[in-house]
């Protein structure tokens, strides 16, 4: 079994987990609906849903990022080596976020303008 890292905060990884989870159910769901299904009155639990996960799973990273610059400059980290840390991670997740649209692009058969793989999304905005 892995070892427990203290320093991180066990119940904001725990709920960005389930607004990961919930982002799974949601998002192809309401995708993937025919137009009949989207006009029942049933669709608009998916709907609050759908609208609030983003919003949370942000701010949820937001927090870790505070969380990881504290503990940072509680263990003697300098400002420059937190920034750059930080930026470096923030870069990786603008790619893999890039990265998924990519793949969706070409799943799709490369339909479509190509522009699409640039979009903003949840990973882009962190």
């Amino acid at each position: 079994m892995a070892k427990r890292d203290k320093s991180r905060v066990q119940y904001i990884d725990r709920l960005r987990g389930l607004a990961v989870l919930a982002m799974f159910f949601v998002h192809p769901a309401v995708a993937w609906m025919t137009p009949p299904a989207k006009n029942a009155p049933s669709f608009a639990y998916p709907m609050r849903v759908s609208g609030i996960v983003a919003p949370v799973f942000l701010f949820l990273a937001g927090i870790s990022v505070a969380s990881i610059a504290e503990n940072g400059r509680k263990r003697g980290i300098t400002q420059r080596d937190l920034v750059h840390r930080v930026s470096r991670r923030g870069v990786e997740i603008l790619l893999i976020g890039y990265a998924f649209h990519l793949t969706s692009y070409l799943l799709n058969g490369c339909g479509g303008s190509w522009t699409k793989m640039l979009k903003v999304d949840v990973l882009q905005c962190i």
